[in-house]
């Protein structure tokens, strides 16, 4: 079982503006510093920060801070058992159809996956 990750900051040491403040670091609410990936400069001169890893899944988007959540992989062989088990016991709660058919989509896309294997 995992929980969401801490929310971080982004630490600039000016507020926007004709004269912005510039990035200073990442940080977790504690102060606590964060690499998210390298720096490179762009061809055009100007430079990037990452990659940066983030969802974009409004599911994910509504877990709280400290939420427990439970993640299904494509590769494991069980996944869309899973999945489908969970859309039919929703749908009999009333899960609205289009969510129940995204969730058996989803657990059709996870048994076209490439290298499934059993969990580890």
């Amino acid at each position: 079982m995992g929980t969401r990750q801490q929310d971080l900051f982004v630490i600039f040491d000016g507020p926007p503006g004709p004269t912005s403040g510039r990035f200073v670091e990442v940080e977790d609410a504690a102060g606590q510093s964060h690499r998210l990936g390298e720096w490179e400069q762009r061809l055009d001169g100007e430079w990037t920060l990452g990659p940066i890893a983030a969802f974009d899944d409004a599911c994910l988007m509504k877990v709280k801070p400290g939420e427990p959540i439970f993640v299904l992989r494509a590769q494991d062989l069980l996944s869309p058992v899973f999945v489908r088990g969970w859309a039919l016991a929703a749908q009999a709660v009333g899960l609205p159809k289009e969510r129940f058919d995204e969730a058996m989509a989803c657990a059709a896309a996870m048994e076209a996956w490439p290298n499934r294997k059993m969990p580890d």
